[in-house]
């Protein structure tokens, strides 16, 4: 059973099946979803309006994997929220996960690339979560635009 709840924790569809066909099935607005545990990596996403989700909130949905661009921006916003970001220059040199024995969750939910991590990878600037989930909006296809009030 697949149920989806808003930000307020009110159950908004329930169905059988994955988030997007219990979405479609019950035209569930997402606009206010809370998609902390939802696996969004199938999930056809085009045309669905997240704006009204806080991005990070956007960014701890399962969003599989994506292009290497994107990977490695969300692998240094991961690291950046990190306690320990150098773990994560262990990590490429076939070191252990960055999280484990700490009671620490990541700060976004993607299938990461270890091979993308290079020496300056601490260095660089670190592009926000709105940043970030713009950019995801653009390669899956959802709307995440700044709406003004009026």
């Amino acid at each position: 059973m697949t149920e989806i709840r808003n930000i307020y924790g009110k159950a908004i569809a329930t169905g059988e099946g994955t988030v997007a066909e219990v979405a479609a099935t019950n035209r569930a607005d997402l606009r206010w979803a809370n998609l902390r545990e939802a696996d969004l990596r199938g999930a056809d996403l085009r045309g669905a309006n997240l704006s009204c989700i806080p991005a990070p909130l956007v960014l701890l949905a399962q969003w599989g994997e994506l292009p290497d661009a994107l990977t490695l921006d969300l692998m240094r916003y991961d690291a950046a929220n990190h306690p320990r970001p150098e773990r994560f220059l262990r990590w490429a040199d076939d070191g252990p996960c960055p999280y484990s024995g700490l009671a620490v969750a990541r700060a976004a939910n993607f299938a990461e690339s270890r091979e993308l991590i290079g020496p300056d990878f601490l260095g660089v600037p670190v592009k926000s979560a709105w940043q970030l989930v713009c950019e995801l909006a653009e390669v899956k296809g959802f709307r995440f635009a700044l709406a003004e009030v009026k």
